[in-house]
């Protein structure tokens, strides 16, 4: 299992359906190496496992916000989970009476500013290399994800390019998305 942390953090128990791939040998053998506990809920039972399943519904219903206020299509619907799961992760908690973060970084107070819109377009300077007299000396991007362990980089899509990267010379237009037919709009 993998965890976006900067120390290592272990994950004790998994509690999971009695379906898929987490049923299988190979999984329980990895699990029982990795000192992790496997918990199976009954079959088509989401009541046993109502927290997990209600924060389920929670992502999936805050990545298709993130998706229709963007106007990005569900191919991002990835990215609109990992960058919720950001800042509710940075965001304050009644229940445990601070942030996710604090607790797994010893109190430590998450830094906010870098923090932008989901979905807002900006541009990425072109490496000297791709530079050509009357090239355009930018790059369209949109923003996509922060870094887990580095705020001054953005994961962000290369629209010139056609594909994913992460970038720390980004200037984001917080007030840009695509409009519903793709095409830049205010």
């Amino acid at each position: 299992m993998h965890t976006y942390f900067a120390a290592p953090v272990p994950v004790g128990t998994l509690r999971t359906d009695s379906e898929g791939a987490f049923t299988s040998e190979d999984f329980r053998l990895w699990c029982t190496d990795h000192g992790v506990k496997i918990q199976f809920t009954t079959r088509d039972s989401p009541q046993d496992n109502g927290r997990a399943e209600r924060y389920g519904r929670t992502l999936v219903e805050m990545a298709r916000c993130l998706l229709a206020d963007s106007n990005l299509p569900r191919r991002f619907w990835k990215n609109a989970v990992e960058t919720f799961c950001y800042i509710k992760n940075r965001s304050y908690h009644k229940s445990i009476g601070t942030t996710p973060y604090s607790i797994w970084f010893n109190g430590a107070k998450p830094d906010l500013s870098n923090l932008k819109i989901f979905g807002s377009l900006g541009h990425k300077k072109r490496a000297k290399n791709e530079l050509l007299k009357l090239n355009s000396r930018v790059n369209s991007v949109i923003f996509l994800v922060y870094h887990p362990d580095d705020p001054r980089l953005y994961y962000i899509y290369d629209r010139v390019r056609e594909r994913f990267t992460f970038a720390k010379d980004v200037t984001l237009d917080e007030n840009r998305f695509l409009s519903p037919s793709g095409t830049t709009h205010l």
